[in-house]
């Protein structure tokens, strides 16, 4: 099985990497990428707070044909969930 790694930048930690499958378009996002049950972004001391929602977005923009996703943890998902944690970075910056 191919797959591809890619660092976005700092978020949940400031070397996370998320792994994309291209031909399943599978995008594994580790803790980087929160799922719906999830109301924050967790435990953030060892990543970047203010560079969080900057990460998520060269994700999003880079695997946005992904069919699934799966979150460090909980329901996998589709590209709704790079969504909402862009939703969440944005918050917690203005938090």
């Amino acid at each position: 099985m191919e797959f591809r790694t890619f660092y976005p930048g700092a978020g949940h930690t400031r070397d996370n990497i998320v792994i994309w499958f291209s031909k399943q378009k599978i995008l594994k996002g580790g803790c980087l990428i929160k799922a719906p049950l999830d109301s924050n972004l967790g435990n953030t001391d060892d990543g970047d707070i203010n560079e969080y929602a900057q990460s998520v977005r060269k994700v999003l923009h880079k695997f946005s044909s992904a069919r699934w996703v799966v979150p460090g943890h909980k329901q996998w998902g589709g590209i709704e969930l790079v969504k909402y944690t862009l939703k969440l970075a944005e918050i917690a910056i203005k938090d």
